[in-house]
């Protein structure tokens, strides 16, 4: 679930919102404080690149494997009951559709 909607906000973020805009944008923060970081536009390709490429993949890797390799919770050598699971599952889901409904 956590991966999910890191997924969903790193999408946001760099392809959405735009990644060479948000790119301007911390520019422009960068630049108005006292101590500037000069070299925001020598860097600055690198983190489009992780923006809109780099960890849309790398999370989108991660939850597939999450779901593929996916093992039912259990205590010690006791394994909860499977609507339990089915619970847990659609509150899940509750926040991951609250997300795209609002």
């Amino acid at each position: 679930n956590v991966l999910l909607f890191a997924l969903i906000e790193v999408v946001s973020l760099g392809w959405l919102y735009g990644a060479r805009r948000f790119a301007t944008d911390m520019g422009v923060m960068l630049k108005k404080r006292t101590f500037s970081f000069q070299n925001w536009d020598a860097i600055k390709w690198w983190w489009i690149a992780c923006w809109t490429v780099i960890t849309p993949l790398t999370l989108l890797v991660l939850l597939i494997f999450n779901w593929v390799f996916f093992e039912p919770l259990s205590y010690e050598f006791h394994q909860f009951p499977y609507l339990a699971r089915v619970y847990g599952n659609l509150m899940s889901a509750a926040t991951v559709l609250a997300m795209f409904l609002s």
